[in-house]
């Protein structure tokens, strides 16, 4: 073997030059590139649906890039190296999981504001004890009927159990059942109270912002009215513009303003009973 460095031949078994000491050892090999493996699809499925779960797809689009994360992830360790986009998996099963809690924040966020509403106990119980009194008053109006063939008559201000000493109440201007005096007694005139007790009393509306204020009440030849004005405490019908006697159903007015609970337990509306 000669030296490369000086020209020296040197035995075979050799491996630095007896001349000048060169290394005369074989070059060693070059080292072994491992080949990129090939990317799965997987991984590349999750990191698209990550995407756009964040984007605009929410959680229809995150819990399949969790999923298929999480699948990716696993394929990619048993192949040995013959996969790759273990980044990506990872990647898209992160924005899976962010998609999913901002989901969850927006609907507690939701829920708070709009839909707590819906597990008011106290207002769902005055929901029904209006339903129940107005039932109970239109028997008390129908008993009525079949005994004098007209419904009690109803006022307005003054002369109605909802006004007299209530002029800054929201029903000061409404109908309701006409006040029974003295001067009226002479006149035959009597109430669903008095003289004859067809109700012990008028009920109270729970939701009137007046405590001692009653239903709205307006009545003709033909039928009635009892209006609550609802959780909401705002009276949204006006019965001598809303309710038509002579219809065979409530008017389309009257069905705009009705109380709707899946509206939302405090949302706006009357809750009212007819007779047509």
């Amino acid at each position: 073997m000669f030296c490369p460095r000086c020209g020296h031949e040197n035995p075979d078994a050799i491996f630095r030059c007896m001349s000048c000491g060169a290394d005369l050892s074989p070059s060693s090999p070059a080292p072994y590139a491992p080949v990129p493996g090939k990317t799965s699809s997987i991984a590349v499925f999750s990191l698209v649906l990550g995407v756009m779960s964040i984007v605009c797809f929410g959680v229809l689009a995150g819990i399949p890039a969790l999923i298929l994360g999480v699948i990716a992830i696993s394929e990619i360790r048993r192949s040995q190296g013959a996969l790759s986009g273990l980044g990506m998996a990872i990647a898209g099963m992160i924005l899976g999981i962010c998609s999913l809690l901002i989901s969850l924040l927006i609907f507690l966020v939701i829920y708070k504001v709009n839909l707590s509403g819906f597990f008011d106990p106290d207002v769902r119980s005055k929901v029904s004890r209006v339903k129940a009194d107005q039932r109970s008053m239109a028997t008390g109006l129908e008993a009525y009927f079949v005994d004098n063939s007209c419904y009690p008559a109803w006022a307005l201000e003054g002369e109605s159990v909802n006004s007299a000493g209530f002029a800054d109440s929201d029903s000061y201007s409404l109908p309701s059942f006409k006040i029974w005096s003295q001067p009226l007694r002479q006149m035959d005139f009597s109430t669903l109270t008095t003289p004859v007790a067809y109700i012990t009393r008028y009920f109270n509306d729970p939701f009137s912002r007046n405590p001692d204020v009653t239903y709205v009440y307006y009545s003709d030849i033909n039928g009635w009215i009892l209006i609550s004005p609802g959780p909401d405490e705002v009276y949204d019908i006006d019965p001598l513009e809303d309710y038509i006697s002579t219809n065979a159903q409530p008017s389309g007015a009257l069905l705009e303003k009705c109380y709707d609970p899946t509206n939302g337990i405090k949302s706006g509306g009357d809750i009212f009973r007819v007779k047509m």
